[in-house]
């Protein structure tokens, strides 16, 4: 499910395939994978594959050859394979490279959160749409169920500090994402029998 934690325009709602079904018909959307590294990993899904990772500069020149293939691109995400924060430099130049080679292009991220806040700013700048921030729980009990392994660093610590660390950094990322201006969506992915009575709280806290 998906709640807007900061106002966002009808503009956006209407017109950004992340928020309307008839946009997402309608709308032109690229993904560049660009974020090598993952910074934790659910019980439930496979591990984010780094190497298949690509370059800023290969990213560029997909997003540009599609373009010159004809095809309509109104939106550039970035969301994977690994976090697009938990190595901030290969996102950061790729947002940069489209907005300045297309800069009435519509720019989108979606990252769980960790190290959020220190970023908030340079998202901001770059004039995103929005922020998609993934939080399936609020509670470390819950989380702690959800997650093998949280890794904020260079190392991963033991699950119970991993997830206190990360509840918290989301809130925080939350926080300043939208003290920076950005319009912050939260999807939630509902597991039976863990989250899925939880999801009303996840949504009332965000």
């Amino acid at each position: 499910m998906s709640s807007p934690a900061n106002p966002v325009s009808p503009g956006l709602v209407q017109g950004h395939p992340c928020f309307s079904p008839d946009a997402s018909n309608a709308t032109g959307r690229l993904h560049l994978p660009v974020a090598p590294k993952g910074n934790l990993r659910l019980v439930y899904g496979a591990a984010p594959m780094p190497r298949d990772a690509i370059s800023p500069k290969h990213a560029m020149d997909m997003l540009t050859h599609v373009l010159d293939a004809g095809k309509q691109i109104d939106v550039v995400g970035i969301t994977g394979p690994g976090d697009p924060l938990a190595d901030p430099g290969p996102t950061l130049e790729t947002l940069r490279r489209v907005r300045e080679a297309f800069p009435e292009m519509t720019l989108c991220l979606t990252t769980n959160g960790l190290h959020g806040a220190a970023f908030a700013s340079d998202l901001a700048a770059l004039k995103l749409s929005h922020v998609t921030v993934l939080v399936d729980a609020v509670s470390p009990a819950i989380a702690s169920q959800l997650y093998a392994w949280i890794r904020p660093g260079q190392h991963t610590i033991p699950l119970n500090k991993g997830v206190e660390t990360l509840l918290t950094a989301q809130a925080e990322a939350i926080q300043a994402f939208v003290q920076q201006g950005l319009a912050v969506k939260v999807n939630t992915t509902v597991y039976p029998g863990v989250n899925d009575e939880h999801v009303e709280l996840v949504a009332s806290t965000v």
